[in-house]
């Protein structure tokens, strides 16, 4: 047997040998584990197409027996319907999904320069000439999604992904819903994502509007990525809350002769606790701060809105998927993904499943290639996703010759 797939005797539900080798006759090869959380695995993996270039992906493997009942039933179908169906440059592209003995297996596009909140701790402030590319593109991503009557609730930097090429890509759905019925917008009452990035409303413990939410989170993110620190550090609910009313926030000391009254003012925009007052994502995407710097959607990004603006209706109205076929495919849409270079790190991945903040400890090591790959596979980056990826970023000024953000 091999001696990375052994059949599993911790209960966690990880890869047995029997799942190695049909998977394997489908073109998928596990190369190594890169973590767990309370019941997901996640493996780096590699699949092969007859005619098509290798694809290094992240594999998320669920279980459901070790799962809450509540997430099994409520929030893993409706992440599993909402992955199958988006398509976005911005958005972590789902390879296939397999559902196999009680596990679920998530295939998605993996990169090798991990997470936000990874590269926040690794290399401190980001420059606003590059933090504007970042947060264009992650504007890009939440209106393609609220286009499509989808709201994230859960943009965090853990789950905001940066790819081989340095571009952007939001990933985990665990939490996101269609956030309309009938026409009419839902008002959510599920408390999601973590405490740091949670708006004043859903603080307040009563029903929500979700898109209006994502947005504040948002406007976090944008502030952790200049400041490299959190604009409230309250832990206590009611005491945030209060702290978020107020408006007791500022930029860093240090950080504020770096900034362009432009970016200040829109985080102002997005950090307006009434929610009523707080911008929109077209506003954002609208806002005159990216448009003197010249920043305007490329055609792929055009393309995933218009198909969005088309077919947001017969999206929502699909039928949703069956958690209890044995493959589900990853695009159910009909249209071709948007082929990107994304990374799934395990942290990324299990935050959304435990829930739970992630806290500014150590820096983890990014995923380092194995010294001795099981099967005798080495992972490869996949060649068409880094052709595309990489033309997105020197179109954007990123420089990929460096391997590192440059934009003047």
């Amino acid at each position: 047997m091999d001696p990375f797939v052994q059949e599993p005797t911790d209960g966690l539900g990880g890869i047995t040998y029997s799942d190695e080798q049909l998977l394997k006759e489908k073109g998928y090869q596990f190369i190594k584990q890169l973590g767990e959380g309370s019941y997901a695995k996640v493996y780096l993996t590699l699949h092969t197409k007859t005619g098509k270039p290798d694809a290094t992906l992240a594999c998320k493997v669920i279980n459901a027996k070790k799962a809450p009942r509540e997430y099994v039933t409520k929030f893993l179908p409706r992440e599993l319907d909402i992955i199958g169906k988006v398509a976005h440059p911005n958005i972590i592209h789902t390879d296939a999904i397999f559902n196999r003995n009680n596990k679920f297996l998530i295939f998605m596009r993996y990169a090798e320069n991990g997470d936000l909140l990874e590269y926040v701790l690794r290399k401190g402030e980001i420059k606003e000439s590059v933090a504007r590319v970042w947060l264009y593109q992650l504007c890009l991503a939440i209106q393609y999604l609220h286009v499509l009557e989808i709201a994230h609730r859960d943009i965090k930097c853990e789950n905001i992904l940066i790819s081989t090429n340095y571009n952007i890509k939001l990933a985990d759905f665990g939490f996101a819903r269609f956030v309309t019925l009938n026409g009419r917008p839902i008002m959510s009452t599920t408390y999601c994502g973590s405490l740091i990035y949670a708006s004043p409303e859903i603080l307040k413990g009563k029903p929500y509007y979700p898109k209006c939410s994502d947005i504040w989170s948002l406007g976090i993110v944008t502030y952790i990525m200049l400041n490299k620190t959190m604009p409230f550090s309250e832990t206590n609910t009611r005491a945030l809350h209060k702290l978020q009313m107020e408006k007791q926030w500022n930029f860093r000391r240090k950080i504020i002769p770096t900034l362009t009254q432009g970016v200040m003012s829109l985080v102002h925009k997005m950090l307006e606790p009434n929610y009523k007052a707080r911008v929109t994502v077209d506003d954002v995407v609208d806002d005159k701060y990216f448009k003197e710097y010249g920043l305007e959607m490329t055609e792929t990004e055009k393309m995933a809105l218009n198909y969005a603006n088309k077919h947001k209706q017969s999206l929502q109205s699909q039928k949703k998927i069956n958690v209890s076929d044995t493959f589900i495919t990853g695009m159910e849409t009909g249209h071709e993904p948007f082929y990107s270079t994304t990374a799934v790190t395990t942290d990324s991945v299990t935050a959304g499943l435990q829930n739970t903040d992630k806290t500014a400890g150590a820096q983890p090591a990014p995923p380092q290639q194995p010294e001795e790959n099981f099967n005798g596979t080495e992972a490869k980056v996949d060649a068409v996703a880094e052709a595309r990826d990489s033309a997105l970023s020197k179109e954007r000024g990123i420089d990929v010759e460096t391997n590192s953000p440059t934009i003047v």
